[in-house]
């Protein structure tokens, strides 16, 4: 058989090509199952090898030997085939197939020991092999991505030459059939290697499209425009569509090489751009620069621009490749960002983040300032650590607070690095940021504020003080009128009765003791309405030594002896102007409240008069006050001292903390009022068990010392017919007496209207007329007025107990000729009248 050996020979070189593939894609491709499969072929060519020296005429091992090494060959050659397809398609390769190679190994041998025939010897194993090959044909049409003609003509090779493996038992015997079927088997072997090489390469070619695919989308999602200069020594370059895209030109009227782009960039970008790329080429650092340039329409964008060179063999960059990339918006937002940024470290707040257990994730410059900490201290800190107030409990209920409501504000403390505490206001915000969350917080120091708010509640109380100065002030003026009248009633009586009385005689003393008593009444409601602002004091310039040494000596005689008085009188202090009655008053009520704080234990009252060094800052603040100096009046007691629930309402009218009977609390709001419109104030400093001192600032005054005033003892009287008006009937009875008795001709009226009909009637009948102001029909002033027109020359006198319509100042320029406060005394009245009628005293 000739033909028998080339037969053999071209099979084995059919398997011998087969396995150089598979082991060459196993070195491009290294996964397992090809390495698996270049095995088995490689076995299934060493099958071809013994089946040579099976027909070779020396034969180097026996026949028997050849041909179970043959059989065995080819079985474990198809095992190894089933075990790579199995491994390729991720399975284990089932136990029954093992079970069958080796019950047909065993076939294979016990066979060719007894001398079966070809045919019963192999069988089994081409069935075997049959099955494998169709079965992996099966598995690399179904199971191989790859699309094309490669794959599907591979799997129909494997499946008819699995084909042929069942048919060759029967047609090897035929003798003029074997050397094609070597033929076919080689064809076979030589056409599966050419299909994995087609499916190899329809692989490389997806692969490498879907790798441009991958690319072109990166570049377009990234935005990026790509350039590549392929010749460093030319100047041509290579531009992709989307760099034309940014700068708004066309492939055509624009030409792609450095030299033309070089003319877009900014002038004060240039150097930067050349040096870049000169250091790149050069040094191989790398390039990426940022720069503007110029687009088709002439607007300047920020772009970036990244590249790599490739060197040759002398280290000499020969081309290079890179990206282009608008960043303006980016610009944009990093500049927005970095003023925001700016913004945040430069406020005036304190800004900070902190995660939920309180630690500082984040603190701004201000922060760090007003605390005092270096930021990295602050990073290694707890909120727990700088705020005084904040427990560990606290902290958990503000969290969870935090975390229902969003936004939570608060006031509380911090403290300084020095150990200062502060109080500031602090909005706290709940946020989530990729899973974490966090306290984002800014707070402000309200330490002015709280001054503010502590100033105007002061401010507050002040006016409240005044309103209720304000609210006595309007009740003074109410009955000051009618108290007024009753006053003069008194007072004139009982000077009419003093006249009827004998000089000395013992009725005669208790008619001055009335006197002296409604002299003190009509003085105590003149005080309440200056106190009230209802009426204007007579401010004299005047010292106040004097003055106080009286009223200390008026004490003296009043007080128990359990009661000592220590004075010391500056006498060097200066003028004050100021009222002589008020200043007395003020005295004699500080003492007298000092009186009745140690009226039970006895003590020592103290009583200082001395230039003030030091005035209290309400004072101080004052504009009007610059400049100014003051005396500071100080009354003091070693009594049981006032309490701090009480200290700030003893200025309140009716307030006290006297039994019945010891006063009616007016006091100190009257001393209050009288100072405060010196331009002076009243402190107090006192504490229980530790006594009281009441501190009265006035200012020096700028006025002359005023004259010694002398009293006249007789009343002159005069001639004249006087119409006198009052809607008080007493007064009215008591006036008419009193001027008669003076030498007037006198005509009464109680009605402003009966009055005014009267004058109308005999206007030249008198040459005075005394009026009341508040009277009801018509006022003193409307009287007054209307008799003026009806005879301008007539002299008025217009008299009041209390108004706040009418002053001296505006009576006497609507013509009236003197003005009077009520009550008046006979040698008051002698004298106005007097001084109407001839323009000088009675």
């Amino acid at each position: 058989m000739t033909w028998l050996a080339p037969s053999i020979i071209a099979s084995l070189m059919g398997s011998l090509i087969l396995t150089g593939i598979f082991f060459y894609l196993y070195s491009y491709d290294r996964r397992r199952f090809l390495r698996i499969w270049a095995t088995a072929w490689l076995i299934y060519a060493a099958r071809y090898g013994f089946m040579l020296l099976l027909i070779s005429p020396r034969p180097i091992l026996p026949e028997t030997l050849l041909t179970i090494a043959n059989q065995l060959a080819s079985l474990i050659s198809g095992i190894l085939l089933l075990w790579g397809s199995y491994v390729f398609i991720q399975k284990s390769l089932p136990r029954a197939w093992l079970f069958f190679a080796l019950i047909d190994a065993g076939w294979i041998s016990a066979a060719s020991l007894v001398g079966f025939s070809f045919y019963q010897l192999t069988i089994p194993t081409f069935f075997f092999l049959g099955a494998v090959f169709i079965w992996t044909g099966i598995i690399i049409h179904r199971h191989f991505d790859i699309r094309g003609i490669g794959r599907n003509f591979t799997a129909l090779v494997f499946i008819l030459w699995g084909i042929h493996k069942f048919d060759y038992p029967f047609l090897r015997p035929v003798e003029w059939f074997a050397p094609w079927g070597y033929l076919i088997a080689a064809s076979l072997e030589i056409t599966v290697a050419i299909g994995m090489l087609l499916i190899y390469f329809q692989a490389n070619r997806e692969a490498l499209q879907k790798s441009e695919e991958r690319f072109d989308l990166a570049v377009r999602g990234a935005n990026d425009g790509l350039w590549d200069w392929e010749d460093i020594e030319r100047d041509e370059q290579w531009w992709s569509p989307r760099i034309y895209e940014m700068t708004g030109y066309a492939p055509g009227e624009f030409e792609a090489a450095f030299s033309a782009l070089k003319k877009l960039i900014h002038p004060e970008d240039k150097p930067q751009v050349l040096a870049a790329i000169k250091e790149h080429l050069e040094k191989k650092s790398p390039y990426d620069v940022q720069f503007r340039l110029k687009n088709k329409s002439g607007e300047y964008r920020w772009y970036r621009a990244r590249g790599q060179a490739l060197y040759n063999h002398e280290k000499k960059a020969t081309r290079m490749s890179g990206s282009l990339q608008d960043i303006t918006e980016l610009k944009n937002l990093l500049t927005q960002l970095q003023m925001a940024k700016f913004s945040i470290e430069k406020t005036a707040l304190l800004i900070f983040w902190t995660n939920g257990h309180g630690d500082f994730i984040y603190v701004n410059e201000h922060t760090c300032a007003t605390l005092g900490y270096s930021r990295q201290e602050l990073l290694n800190l707890n909120i727990l650590d700088i705020d005084p107030d904040f427990t560990g409990e606290r902290w958990q209920q503000h969290w969870l607070d935090l975390q229902q409501k969003g936004t939570v504000r608060i006031q509380t403390r911090l403290r300084r690095k020095d150990g200062a505490i502060f109080p500031v206001e602090v909005t706290t915000n709940f946020h989530s940021y990729e899973g974490a969350d966090y306290n984002f917080a800014y707070a402000m120091d309200i330490s002015d504020r709280q001054k503010a708010e502590e100033d105007k509640q002061r401010l507050e109380e002040h006016i409240r003080r005044s309103q209720k100065i304000e609210a006595i002030g309007t009740l003074a003026g109410g009955i000051a009128h009618d108290f007024n009248n009753l006053l003069g009633v008194m007072l004139g009586y009982a000077d009419i009765a003093k006249d009827d009385t004998p000089p000395g005689s013992e009725l005669a003393e208790d008619l001055d003791k009335i006197l002296t008593a409604g002299y003190r009444a009509r003085d105590l409601v003149h005080q309440i309405l200056a106190f009230s602002r209802q009426t204007q004091t007579e401010r004299i310039a005047l010292q106040p030594q004097p003055i106080i040494k009286e009223a200390i000596k008026l004490l003296r005689a009043a007080l128990p002896a359990s009661i000592a008085i220590r004075d010391v009188i500056d006498p060097h202090c200066g003028t004050i102007d100021a009222d002589p009655t008020q200043l007395h008053q003020i005295v004699m009520n500080l003492c007298t409240n000092a009186f009745h704080a140690m009226e039970a234990t006895g003590g020592v009252l103290s009583v200082e008069l001395a230039p003030a060094v030091d005035v209290p800052e309400e004072l101080a603040r004052e504009p009007e006050n610059q400049g100014k100096s003051f005396i500071r009046l100080t009354v003091s007691d070693t009594g049981p001292g006032i309490g701090p629930d009480i200290i700030d309402k003893i200025f309140d009218p009716f307030f006290t903390t006297k039994d019945p009977g010891k006063g009616t609390g007016m006091g100190l709001a009257i001393i209050y009022g009288i100072v405060h419109d010196y331009g002076g104030t009243v402190s107090v400093e006192s504490r229980l068990g530790q006594g009281t001192t009441v501190h009265v600032y006035i200012p020096l005054g700028q006025r002359p010392l005023a004259a010694a005033e002398t009293q006249q003892s007789e009343i002159a009287g005069g001639e004249g017919h006087i119409l006198f008006v009052d809607d008080e009937e007493l007064l009215v009875q008591m006036g008419r007496t009193m001027l008669q008795r003076l030498g007037y001709t006198v005509t009464v009226r109680s009605n402003s209207i009966d009055a005014l009909e009267t004058f109308q009637n005999q206007p030249e009948r008198f040459d005075l007329v005394i009026t009341d102001q508040t009277m009801p029909g018509m006022t003193g002033v409307d009287l007054s007025r209307r008799m003026l027109q009806i005879r301008p020359d007539i002299p008025i006198i217009l008299c009041t107990g209390f108004s706040n319509l009418i002053d001296e100042e505006t009576a006497k320029s609507m013509g009236i000729k003197e003005f009077a406060m009520k009550p008046l005394t006979r040698h008051a009245l002698a004298d106005l009248v007097a001084k109407a009628l001839h323009g000088s005293t009675a």
